[in-house]
């Protein structure tokens, strides 16, 4: 993937040697995927601080020392070069009846691969040792970005997680050979940790709490960051996997849970779809805006109404079913209930204020744009902009002009999934939306900020 160098672009890389550069991707940025082996050192001539026969040398591909945090036993391998088409994503996706659950992180990497150096089926590959191949599943793979802004070089991570398979079909012509890799992150690791029931513990846990006592019982001893809650929980018996019990932790909350772009686990409190901070990008086209990215190549739109809920009947276990309508949307639409009888919130007081935070949220259809996809090569400032996006914390605000629309509709949306799809010849990043309504523009009287007579006002 490695290509010419653009006239902006400093020569030599000022960051985090290797990696690859393609001028289709607009700008100074950097793309690394970095793949840990179990040990070994590149082969050298000649004396060596390494030299041990049979150690089990590399021959021709550089390896990378790391930081304090690496796996133990391991060697970084960067596969950047050879990479033909990288896929990311993290995030959600939405839920019915809740707002929205977090997914598992992924990665998949196709490796140009025409000497069959990464398959590991191939005796010969100098991946193998002692007769095994290296390129297993279990093995840690890393995607990052470094970002040069004319005096720093900025990283942003991409994805951390371990290699599920690792493969290489068969092909008789070497320019035809492509290895796959694909990847997830930890949050396989939470669902295969499952020890069974134990004696009922953590009567009056918050639900922050109790995500950390999870994480104790089952040995995890990855990063987290935990935002506060008031509402406390029944005792459990850990009788579920790990990942199970942190979701029903945080659906009792209404909140969400999911492993960050570096490992980091993250829980948000319900309060946080309640807050409006200020978008933290504008993309689209609007000469109203001055501070927006006109990178956006697709918008896509939804009206959906299968997750409408104007009357939820919640019930904590053992507890009295505790009822929330909003009958205006009853009247419209008719009853569209959802029912949670199996609650671990303490008391039946919690599992209203649940039920009627429910209702609020999600008893209108909402006409909401559902995802942009941004291509940063239209403008390469945008691009430390994407890469530093947060979940579920940061808003972004698109303007959007259907197709045949004389008008822009002004959306503004919190970031539920982010991903990159990356070739030599083009760099996408799709962004998933939630709770981004889109409302028309309506007729005011007055000085107005969007005062203009034949900009889409519809009198009302």
């Amino acid at each position: 993937m490695a290509g010419p160098v653009s006239l902006s672009t400093p020569d030599p890389w000022p960051g985090t040697p290797g990696g690859a550069f393609s001028p289709h991707w607009g700008g100074d940025i950097r793309l690394y995927v970095w793949a840990a082996i179990l040990t070994g050192t590149t082969f050298k001539w000649g004396p060596s601080a390494s030299d041990k026969l049979d150690f089990g040398y590399v021959w021709g591909k550089d390896t990378v020392a790391r930081g304090p945090t690496d796996p133990p036993n391991r060697l970084w391998v960067d596969l950047s070069c050879d990479v033909q088409n990288l896929e990311t994503s993290l995030g959600g996706s939405r839920a019915d009846g809740a707002i929205a659950h977090a997914e598992a992180g992924t990665a998949t990497v196709r490796l140009a691969d025409p000497n069959r150096i990464y398959d590991p089926n191939n005796p010969d590959s100098p991946f193998q040792y002692q007769a095994v191949t290296r390129l297993a599943p279990g093995t840690p793979l890393i995607v990052f970005a470094e970002w040069w802004d004319g005096s720093a070089i900025t990283q942003f991570r991409m994805f951390t997680g371990t290699v599920d398979s690792w493969g290489e079909p068969w092909e008789l012509h070497p320019d035809k050979r492509v290895a796959v890799v694909q990847a997830s992150d930890g949050i396989k690791d939470l669902v295969k940790r499952d020890y069974g029931a134990t004696a009922s513990v953590g009567t009056g846990d918050t639900v922050d709490a109790r995500i950390a006592r999870i994480l104790t019982y089952y040995g995890w001893t990855g990063p987290s960051v935990l935002a506060t809650s008031t509402n406390t929980l029944q005792a459990t018996t850990m009788a579920q996997s790990a990942w199970e019990l942190i979701g029903r932790a945080t659906g009792d909350e209404i909140g969400f849970t999911y492993l960050d772009y570096d490992g980091t686990l993250r829980f948000k409190n319900r309060d946080t779809w309640t807050t409006a901070p200020e978008p933290v990008l504008i993309v689209g086209c609007s000469p109203d805006e001055s501070a927006s990215y006109d990178a956006m190549t697709e918008a896509q739109g939804l009206a959906a109404s299968l997750n409408i809920a104007n009357a939820v009947y919640a019930s904590v276990t053992g507890g009295t079913v505790q009822v929330a309508k909003n009958q205006t949307s009853i009247d419209r639409y008719g009853i569209l209930s959802y029912k949670r009888t199996d609650l671990g919130l303490e008391n039946d007081s919690q599992a209203g204020a649940w039920a009627s935070f429910l209702v609020s949220l999600q008893s209108w259809p909402r006409a909401h744009l559902d995802s942009v996809t941004l291509l940063p090569a239209f403008v390469p400032a945008l691009w430390p902009k994407v890469l530093a996006l947060k979940l579920i914390t940061d808003r972004i605000k698109v303007l959007w002009t259907p197709p045949d629309a004389s008008f822009t509709t002004e959306v503004t949306g919190r970031c539920l999934r982010v991903s990159h799809t990356v070739s030599r010849q083009r760099w996408e990043v799709g962004i998933g939306l939630v709770l981004a309504d889109i409302v028309t523009s309506v007729m005011h009287w007055g000085a107005h900020p969007k005062d203009k007579l034949t900009a889409g006002n519809a009198y009302r």
